[in-house]
């Protein structure tokens, strides 16, 4: 929703905060109603944010690996209902929206970490067999990867180059064409490209590893799934001309492919030196 209030330009539809324009309920205008209900929607995750970190508290605070995150997530929502209004007291400056990309996708990295170490002892059982070293640097490395690519593309909008490039998958017919807004255009697909190769090899070794395990099977192939679905999207997005509704799917694949990764990653750092190490070997 964040992304459908960049997208549409409805980043000021209420020029203040926290309420709109003055008004508790703002006016029936698109883009007040856009930004209103990216307010409302934000509201409902800090409930329920810190819903669950009582929840935390009260029954899993001896587990870190539940209760740190899940602690953490509530903070940054905190922060983050505090930048949305720093966002718009300063007019939408660039770097302080790509903070604000920073810490929304922190909050889902969090709450997916939690989410898959309240399964841990289900999660041990299934994996007893398997060999898991703790950290996975290409997980690692891929995740970095992502981030760049959502924060490169942030910038790129803010830049105003997003509709730059009106052909795909070259810029006017050139790998490198000249000018400020077409490069940043095409950095960006470079960063996706070298990305999108990053994980295909990363998930080809992990589906040989763990081919035999039910859960990271179907993890695999829905990262693998989304990782595609996504570059589609991209190329979608420029040959129906920027679209609202394609710009607004191309951050949420981006979103969708760093939290399956996320899911991914976590299951195994909560699985890994937990079972029989005899043959430790790393992806």
């Amino acid at each position: 929703l964040g992304g459908f209030v960049r997208v549409t330009g409805s980043g000021l539809g209420c020029p203040d905060w926290p309420l709109c324009d003055g008004r508790i309920v703002p006016v029936f205008e698109r883009s007040a109603i856009i930004e209103f209900s990216h307010r409302i929607v934000a509201s409902v995750v800090l409930l329920s944010s810190s819903v669950s970190s009582f929840l935390a508290w009260r029954f899993y605070r001896n587990d870190l690996l539940i209760i740190v995150p899940s602690l953490m997530a509530t903070m940054l929502v905190l922060a983050a209902a505090i930048l949305g209004a720093v966002v718009v007291w300063t007019e939408l400056v660039w770097w302080v929206r790509i903070i604000h990309l920073i810490i929304a996708q922190s909050i889902a990295a969090l709450l997916m970490f939690a989410l898959v170490a309240s399964f841990k002892s289900k999660l041990l059982s299934s994996m007893q067999s398997l060999s898991i070293p703790k950290n996975n640097f290409g997980l690692m490395l891929s995740l970095a990867g992502i981030m760049v690519v959502i924060l490169s593309g942030s910038h790129m909008v803010g830049y105003g180059a997003s509709s730059s490039c009106a052909t795909w998958p070259l810029c006017r017919g050139e790998l490198f064409p000249e000018g400020t807004a077409y490069l940043i255009h095409m950095s960006h697909r470079y960063v996706a490209g070298f990305v999108a190769i990053l994980m295909g090899t990363v998930l080809f070794k992990l589906w040989m590893s763990f081919q035999l395990n039910p859960l990271m099977k179907i993890l695999i192939l829905t990262v693998t799934a989304t990782l595609i679905i996504q570059l589609l999207i991209g190329a979608t997005t420029v040959w129906t001309g920027f679209s609202v509704d394609t710009r607004t799917a191309h951050l949420g694949g981006a979103t969708l492919l760093w939290v399956s990764t996320i899911a991914i990653y976590s299951v195994i750092y909560v699985c890994g030196n937990n079972s029989d190490h005899s043959n430790q070997t790393g992806i």
